[in-house]
């Protein structure tokens, strides 16, 4: 019988099977390591650097959709304030070409009046903080005008090209929103007028 086992070339004598390193071998594994490390850090810098670009412009392209998306509120607010100037233009230009005369005109018509002036007014007041300076400036102007419209001495021809003045402004806007419109859009490109 045997009392100790058969050992084979290269194994130490502690029986764990394990060859012992060679001399200079740790060095060799640490360099490899971080070689390794230095060219995966290479690598996702360079990777970083070439999206960076495609980042920034995602950046603009974000930030010129959100100020095109508020422009598109304040142009959906610009028409129906358009439209309901122009229902309150053609109102006063017949009131005015039917002589003024509100003993002639029966109720009904004073308080439909009445109703488009305070729509009219609600619409200005709601669109009057997203507007340019301008546009509140020209918006500014519609209650005078309606008060020299129907209470004033000039023409249904006049009272009607004042209004029409302003209504012109507020298309404005979407022409402002059809030329700013890129070209990514597409086919969704805004009508150049929407009267």
């Amino acid at each position: 019988m045997q009392k100790k086992r058969p050992r084979s070339k290269g194994t130490t004598r502690d029986g764990s099977g394990a060859t012992p390193p060679a001399p200079g071998a740790d060095k060799r594994a640490v360099r490899v390591r971080s070689r390794l490390v230095a060219g995966v850090a290479a690598v996702g810098v360079i990777v970083v650097g070439a999206g960076a670009p495609a980042v920034f412009a995602a950046s603009a392209d974000l930030t010129e959709s959100q100020r095109l998306a508020t422009l598109a509120g304040l142009n959906q607010q610009a028409v129906t304030l358009g439209h309901s100037l122009a229902d309150e233009r053609d109102a006063v230009t017949a009131y005015i070409a039917g002589g003024r005369d509100e003993k002639a005109e029966d109720g009904d018509a004073a308080k439909s009046r009445a109703a488009r002036a305070t729509r009219v007014d609600q619409q200005i007041d709601e669109i009057h903080e997203a507007a340019s300076a301008s546009l509140r400036r020209d918006l500014s102007t519609v209650a005078s005008l309606r008060r020299d419209a129907l209470t004033g001495k000039g023409s249904a021809l006049e009272a009607h090209q004042a209004y029409s003045d302003v209504i012109a402004k507020l298309h404005g806007i979407a022409a402002e929103l059809a030329g700013k419109t890129p070209p990514r859009a597409g086919a969704d490109r805004a009508p150049l007028t929407l009267g």
